[in-house]
């Protein structure tokens, strides 16, 4: 099974390594902005420049309610959110939220590997075609956080963990992820 890693704070030497877990990293404005929620920073700026781009936005430290302000004030821009989810995400408000907002897309990192049967129910409940596999790296293991992310989704289908782990990621970047 390819893998393909959201989130990437390594160099290429550091990447090489994961290469050998079957993992595949990369970060660049050619793929998404990231914006960081911090109350300083202005995110029309950096969602107008992911508009020129066509790309998405990955947010960060966001909370419910301004992922969901942005992603339906902008129906035209993929926002990428979940990467910390501690400012009161639940398994219902992210079914709500994800259902509600068609270009809202999940990062599995953070939260959804480290509490228990969290992302095992949230899989009952959100559309299996915009979630993203991610560790958090380097800030956590990669291979512990797939093994947990492949055990929590123990009851889909293979084609579910594939298009979860890669293929939603290919589809959303290109295949050359």
């Amino acid at each position: 099974m390819n893998i393909f890693d959201i989130e990437n704070h390594c160099e290429a030497t550091e990447r090489e390594k994961l290469g050998k877990l079957g993992i595949a990293r990369f970060c660049n404005e050619s793929c998404y902005i990231e914006l960081n929620i911090d109350g300083k920073t202005c995110p029309h700026d950096f969602i107008q420049k992911a508009r020129e781009r066509s790309v998405p936005v990955f947010l960060k430290g966001e909370s419910p309610d301004t992922a969901e302000a942005l992603c339906k004030e902008n129906p035209d821009i993929i926002f990428i959110c979940g990467g910390y989810f501690s400012k009161g995400y639940d398994v219902e408000n992210t079914a709500k939220l994800m259902n509600a907002c068609s270009n809202m897309y999940l990062n599995l990192s953070g939260v959804f590997t480290l509490c228990n049967y969290y992302l095992h129910e949230l899989l009952k409940c959100v559309p299996h075609d915009r979630l993203l596999f991610g560790t958090a790296s380097p800030y956590a293991n990669p291979a512990y956080k797939k093994a947990t992310a492949l055990w929590e989704m123990r009851d889909i289908s293979k084609e579910d963990k594939e298009n979860i782990m890669y293929n939603n990621a290919a589809r959303l970047f290109g295949e050359g992820v």
